[in-house]
């Protein structure tokens, strides 16, 4: 790194993810972390401070208070308004730093206070480019996330098994008609016992699904679609799991048959392509082209667009939806990624089908970090 330049995030770790990567703990507030060409550091508020001389991944950690004090009793900060643009700009003209880097997110007011004194230009995702290609504590992290959230939808799958199908076609469980609410709840409960956090689980029946991202809610219907996706994040490490299955109680109609065929089809063409140095956008071209010659288009129905409607994966590790991507756009896959294949059709009518797994991607291909297995149709 110049020694005239320095990186700069000011955000809480439990929602940024970047944070959490450089600073190496959750802090709810938001608080300073800056690397300069002399190493990393954080600067803390009084509450949070001796916790963070512990538990830090940075070379140096300051007290917000003091810097401040010192900076005051100088009154050579000169970046006014914030404490933390105050904090920064003080620390950061002591290392004789002209400019700074700050992800693309960075709030305005801070950006807009610290062009007084410095040059500060922001960075794309990725911020930090070695966030993408993950250790290997990193792929045990996910891993683990990826097992409980297995295990969630194994609980939710003995419900829908031990269901029985009412003459309205509801489905009944212990007397009481099950709900999408019910198997979130299972499931949710599921993730927090095994130490996980987890939220707006995905259970969503029939035309629910055609949105690919309604939660769902409401009774569960015996021959319908029934999209599962769950995404729990440990408590332990942050990083997150990912997770769909697409079941029908009963028989599934001939038309779901032939759309969930397709998108296992399709998954597992993306399962071979995937490897060190393929495009993530060649991965999702031959996934819709798939569809497309099988006669699943992809279409600009009357409430929106049907068919394969999002991309084929995403980057997974401590953002639930993070760099590298795999859709529309180019963008080289690198040993050590982690990523989703998620493959999906959703039409009116029809309902969504979808099956997800993670891989990582290794030098001639990638391994499936998933073991759960996929079948439509449960009895």
């Amino acid at each position: 790194m110049n020694k005239s330049n320095a990186e700069l995030i000011i955000a809480d770790s439990e929602k940024d993810a970047n944070m959490l990567y450089a600073a190496g703990f959750f802090v709810p507030d938001p608080f300073i972390y800056f690397r300069t060409s002399k190493g990393s550091a954080v600067v803390m508020s009084d509450l949070e401070y001796g916790r963070a001389l512990g538990q830090a991944r940075v070379d140096k950690v300051y007290s917000l208070s003091k810097t401040l004090d010192e900076a005051r009793g100088q009154r050579k900060s000169k970046a006014g308004g914030s404490d933390s643009a105050e904090a920064v700009a003080w620390l950061l003209k002591k290392e004789n730093v002209k400019s700074i880097l700050v992800p693309e997110d960075f709030p305005i007011q801070y950006a807009d206070q610290l062009r007084k004194i410095f040059k500060v230009d922001f960075k794309k995702e990725p911020f930090f480019e070695k966030r993408t290609v993950k250790t290997d504590w990193e792929v045990e992290c996910v891993r683990k996330s990826v097992r409980v959230a297995e295990k969630g939808f194994a609980a939710a799958l003995r419900i829908l098994h031990d269901s029985s199908v009412g003459d309205n076609r509801k489905l009944y469980y212990n007397g009481k008609v099950l709900r999408a609410e019910d198997l979130q709840v299972e499931i949710n409960m599921t993730a927090t016992s095994l130490g996980c956090a987890i939220s707006h689980t995905i259970v969503a029946c029939g035309g629910q699904g055609v949105n690919p991202h309604n939660k769902g809610s409401g009774p569960l219907m015996a021959g319908r679609t029934i999209i599962v996706d769950i995404f729990p994040r440990s408590c332990k490490t942050g990083y997150f799991g990912d997770f769909t299955r697409t079941v029908v109680k009963g028989k599934a109609d001939e038309l779901a048959r032939k759309a969930y065929r397709l998108v296992a089809e399709a998954q597992d063409t993306a399962f071979g392509m995937i490897r060190d140095g393929v495009d993530g956008r060649v991965v999702h071209g031959a996934v819709l082209r798939h569809f497309e010659k099988n006669g699943f288009p992809k279409k600009e129905g009357k409430r929106g667009k049907e068919g394969f409607i999002h991309g084929a994966g995403h980057g997974l590790g401590l953002g639930l939806h993070e760099y590298p991507r795999v859709n529309e756009r180019s963008c080289v896959l690198k040993s050590g990624n982690i990523v989703t294949v998620e493959p999906g059709l959703y039409y009116r009518g029809m309902g969504g089908i979808r099956l997800e797994d993670v891989v990582l991607v290794k030098k001639n291909g990638c391994e499936n970090l998933t073991r759960f297995h996929k079948r439509l149709e449960i009895k």
